[in-house]
C-alpha cells in the first residue's frame, strides 16, 4: 500500500472522534438540513482530503434543481453529494434526486447522505435503453453505527481525494460486481464448472447425477432466495437439453 494510503486512512480514523461527536450531538438536536450540510463539508474536508475551495462547489444549479454539493477534481466533476437532514432515513427520491444531477453532468457517482448514514452510488447506462441510468449501489457506510473504526476508514477513504489518484472507487465497484451473488451464481452454473462438480460427486459418493439434476440442487438448496432469479432457471434448461457425457 502507498505511503499516501496509510496516511489518508489514518487522517480519516483520527477524524471520527469530532465527526461522531457533532453527528451524535446534530442527531439530538435535530439538525436541519442547512446545518448537517455544516457536517458534511466538514467530512469532505478534514476527513476525506478534499480543499474546500478548489474541490468542492455548493449548491450548483442544474436542470433538476440544486446540486448541494458536487466534488471535482482538476475542474473535472466526479461525484454529486445530496445532503438530507439528520434525522430524515434515506430513500428511493433522494437517490433519483441525486442520479438526476449526476447524469446531467456525467459524472459516475453519487452520494446521498444525511450526515451520519453515506449511501454511495455508481451510475450504470445499460441494456437497450441507455437513456434510462440505474443508480447502483455500491456501499454504505455511517459515522455513528458500530463498524470497527479500521473498516470504517477503509469505506470512507474510497471517497476521499488520494482514493481518486488511481480511480480506487471504480475498482472497488468491479470487484464488488464480479463478486457479487448473482455474477457467481453464473459462474457456477456454467457447464464446465457443472461438469467438475458431477464428476467429483461421481468418485466420491459413487453416483453420477446428471448436470441438469445439481443445477437444479444448487439452485434449491444452495443460493439464497435474494439471488434466484428467472436467469438461473434458463440456464438450467439450458443444461437438460444438452447431452451429459
Amino acid at each position: 500500500m502507498a505511503v499516501y494510503q496509510d496516511k489518508a486512512k489514518e487522517r480519516i480514523k483520527s477524524s471520527f472522534t469530532k465527526s461522531r461527536r457533532i453527528a451524535q450531538k446534530a442527531v439530538d438536536e435535530k439538525y436541519s438540513e442547512a446545518d448537517t450540510r455544516k457536517l458534511v463539508i466538514d467530512v469532505l474536508v478534514f476527513a476525506l482530503g478534499w480543499d474546500r475551495f478548489e474541490d468542492v462547489t455548493a449548491e450548483q444549479m442544474r436542470a433538476g434543481g440544486i446540486a448541494d454539493y458536487v466534488v471535482m477534481k482538476e475542474g473535472v466533476d466526479l461525484f454529486v453529494v445530496e445532503v438530507k437532514k439528520i434525522n430524515l432515513k434515506l430513500n428511493q427520491s433522494h437517490v433519483d434526486q441525486a442520479k438526476a444531477y449526476a447524469v446531467e453532468q456525467g459524472m459516475e457517482w453519487a452520494v446521498v447522505t444525511n450526515g451520519d448514514v453515506w449511501q454511495v452510488y455508481r451510475i450504470v447506462f445499460s441494456g437497450r435503453n441507455i437513456k434510462t441510468p440505474e443508480a447502483v449501489h455500491v456501499f454504505t457506510v455511517s459515522l455513528l453505527d458500530d463498524m470497527k473504526p479500521s473498516e470504517k476508514a477503509e469505506l470512507f477513504y474510497l471517497l476521499s481525494k488520494e482514493a481518486f489518484r488511481k480511480d480506487e472507487l471504480h475498482d472497488f465497484y468491479n470487484k464488488r460486481i464480479a463478486l457479487c451473488g448473482v455474477n457467481l451464481s453464473k459462474h457456477i452454473l456454467s457447464e464446465d464448472v457443472l461438469n467438475r462438480i458431477r464428476l467429483t460427486i461421481k468418485k466420491e459418493t459413487d453416483q453420477n447425477p446428471t448436470n441438469a439434476e445439481i443445477a437444479d440442487a444448487i439452485i434449491s438448496d444452495v443460493f439464497s432466495r435474494e439471488i434466484v432469479c428467472e436467469e438461473h432457471f434458463k440456464m438450467v434448461r439450458k443444461v437438460q437439453s444438452k447431452k451429459t457425457n
